[in-house]
C-alpha cells in the first residue's frame, strides 16, 4: 500500500468528527443500516486514484431510488445506436414471448410515446434490478486493484484474488484490514462456508478453477465436485423410471445449464435444451424417445472434458468472414479467410446444392436468407478443421438473425437447428475459441464471393483467384430425418 494512502487512512481514522456528523444528518432508519461505514474515507481513497464514477459514493450513503429510471453516470459512455432489421425482428419476437409467459405486459401505446412494456418481474442480473449494486461493487474492486495492487476481479459482490503462494497470507490480511477500515462486512477466511481460504483449486461461482499450472500457460476451468456425478445419478434414475416429473426435469435441467457452461463444445447446451423442450410440452414423448434422450446425456456427460485456457498463445485471432445471398433462385455463399500468423489467405465461394435448397423450402419455404447465411460458416468449418484447431478465430457475419443463433448453438427453426448441431459437432473436436461478430453488409469482405465475384476480393489480397467450395462437402445428414 502506498504511502499516500496509508496517510490518506490516518487522517480520515483521526478526524472522525465529520464522519460522525454525516452519519447523525440521515434519519434513523438510515443510521442504524450505515452504521460502522466510513463514508469520507471511502470518498477520499476513490478521489485520490482518480476514480471517475464518483456519484457512487451518493449511492453508498443515500441508497438508490426503486422506481423510476437511473441516469447514466457522467463517465460511462453512452452506447445507443439504431436497431437493423434483423435485430428488430428479434427484439419483437423475444418480448412477444416474454409477454406470453407473463414476465412483461403490453404492448401499451399512446400519440405521444413510442410503444412500450411494463416488466412483472425482474430475474437476477437484469440490468434495471442491480444498477446500483454493481456500481458499488465496481468500486470496491478498483480499490483492491490500487491501494492494493491485487490482481483480482468481480462479479456481483464475490471477488476471487490471485496471489502468488509466498504472499497469500499477507493479501488476505491487506484485504480484510481494507475492508474493515471502510466498514464493510464480508465472510472472514475461516469463519464460514463462505470464507475460503486461497488454495490451487478453488471454487467461484458454480465453477472449479486450476491454477496449479498457470505458471505454465494453462488456467483449467472445471464443474465443481460431485455435480457431473450427481447428473449421471439422476438421469440413470429417471431413465430407470421410463419418466420424468416436471418439477425433477427443471432440476435436472439447471444442473445441465452450469454444467454445459464449465466444460467444452455446446453437446451438454443441446441436451439441455432438448429436455427442457420435452418437459414443457404437452404431450410426453415416447419411452423409447425419452431413453434415447438419456443415453444422449449420459454419453457426454462421460466424455465432458474441463475448459482448459491456454494463457500464453501468442498466435493473432483468425478472421473469418462469411455471407450468403439469394438472387434469382440461386442460393450463392462466400467466405474470406484470414490468418496474420501464417499469412494463409483464402476466398472461397460456391452455392448451396440445388437438392439441399429444394428440401429446405419443401419444409420451410421462400424465405431462407438465414439457413443459407448459417451454410456459409458450416462449409468454412467442415473444410478447415485443422487449421482452426485451438486457435481463436472471430466470425464475422451481417446477418444478426444467424449471428445470435450461432452464439446461442440452437434455433427455433428445425432446418438451422440441425445445421447449428452439426457446427457444434465439429467445433468440439477443433477446440477452438470461437465468437461471433456483426459486420455491416456494405463492410462485409465476403459479399462479392457469395455473389459469385470473388476474384476480384482474391486480387486486392494478392491472391491469383477465389476457388469454389469443394462438392463434396457433406450435407446429407441437414436434411429432415
Amino acid at each position: 500500500m502506498k504511502d499516500a494512502t496509508l496517510q490518506a487512512i490516518k487522517t480520515n481514522l483521526t478526524t472522525d468528527v465529520e464522519e460522525q456528523a454525516l452519519h447523525r444528518s440521515k434519519p434513523d432508519w438510515m443510521q442504524e443500516i450505515l452504521r460502522g461505514k466510513r463514508i469520507l474515507l471511502f470518498r477520499h481513497l476513490l478521489q485520490q486514484h482518480g476514480y471517475a464514477d464518483m456519484e457512487v459514493v451518493d449511492l453508498l450513503s443515500d441508497g438508490s431510488h426503486l422506481v423510476g429510471a437511473s441516469p447514466k453516470p457522467a463517465c460511462f459512455e453512452a452506447r445507443v445506436r439504431k436497431v437493423s432489421s434483423d435485430e428488430a425482428a428479434a427484439l419483437k419476437q423475444v418480448t412477444e414471448e416474454e409477454c406470453r409467459a407473463g414476465f412483461l405486459s403490453g404492448a401499451f401505446r399512446s400519440l405521444r410515446v413510442p410503444t412500450w412494456y411494463v416488466a412483472n418481474s425482474l430475474i437476477f442480473g437484469a440490468a434495471a434490478s442491480v444498477f446500483s449494486f454493481n456500481r458499488i461493487s465496481r468500486a470496491i474492486h478498483f480499490l483492491f486493484t490500487r491501494t492494493l495492487n491485487l490482481v483480482c476481479s468481480y462479479f456481483y459482490d464475490d471477488y476471487p484474488l490471485l496471489a502468488r503462494a509466498d504472499t497469500a497470507e499477507a493479501t488476505d490480511f491487506a484485504c480484510g484490514k481494507l475492508l474493515d477500515l471502510l466498514g464493510i462486512k464480508f465472510a472472514r477466511t475461516g469463519g464460514d462456508s463462505k470464507g475460503k481460504p486461497f488454495d490451487k483449486v478453488f471454487g467461484v461461482l458454480g465453477l472449479s478453477v486450476c491454477v496449479a499450472e498457470l505458471h505454465q500457460g494453462s488456467l483449467v476451468l472445471s464443474n465443481k465436485p460431485g455435480r457431473l456425478e450427481r447428473l449421471v445419478e439422476l438421469f440413470g434414475q429417471v431413465k430407470a423410471d421410463g419418466a420424468i416429473t416436471k418439477h425433477m426435469g427443471q432440476v435436472l435441467v439447471g444442473l445441465l445449464r452450469f454444467a454445459a457452461g464449465s466444460c467444452t463444445g455446446m453437446s451438454l447446451k443441446h441436451v439441455c435444451a432438448d429436455l427442457n423442450r420435452m418437459i414443457h410440452a404437452e404431450a410426453f414423448p415416447s419411452s423409447t424417445e425419452f431413453a434415447r434422450l438419456c443415453d444422449k446425456a449420459l454419453r457426454f456427460l462421460g466424455v465432458s472434458k474441463p475448459r482448459v485456457v491456454c494463457v500464453t498463445d501468442r498466435k493473432d485471432v483468425i478472421h473469418v468472414y462469411t455471407d450468403g445471398s439469394l438472387e434469382d433462385g440461386v442460393a450463392g455463399i462466400g467466405a474470406v479467410v484470414l490468418d496474420p500468423s501464417t499469412g494463409f489467405q483464402q476466398v472461397l465461394q460456391g452455392q448451396v446444392p440445388e437438392a439441399l435448397m429444394h428440401a429446405w423450402r419443401h419444409e420451410s419455404g421462400e424465405h431462407l436468407i438465414c439457413q443459407i447465411e448459417l451454410f456459409a460458416v458450416y462449409c468454412v468449418k467442415v473444410l478447415m478443421p485443422a487449421r482452426l484447431e485451438g486457435r481463436r478465430v472471430i466470425y464475422w457475419v451481417d446477418n444478426e438473425a444467424s449471428r445470435l443463433a450461432l452464439v446461442k448453438g440452437q434455433s427455433k427453426s428445425p432446418i438451422m437447428d440441425r445445421m447449428l448441431r452439426a457446427l457444434c459437432d465439429i467445433e468440439d473436436g477443433m477446440h477452438s475459441y470461437a465468437w461471433y461478430s456483426r459486420v455491416p453488409s456494405q463492410s462485409n469482405i465476403a459479399d462479392s464471393p457469395s455473389g459469385g465475384a470473388g476474384d476480384e476480393v482474391a486480387h486486392a489480397l494478392g491472391l491469383g483467384a477465389a476457388e469454389k467450395f469443394p462438392e463434396t462437402i457433406p450435407w446429407q445428414h441437414l436434411l429432415r430425418g
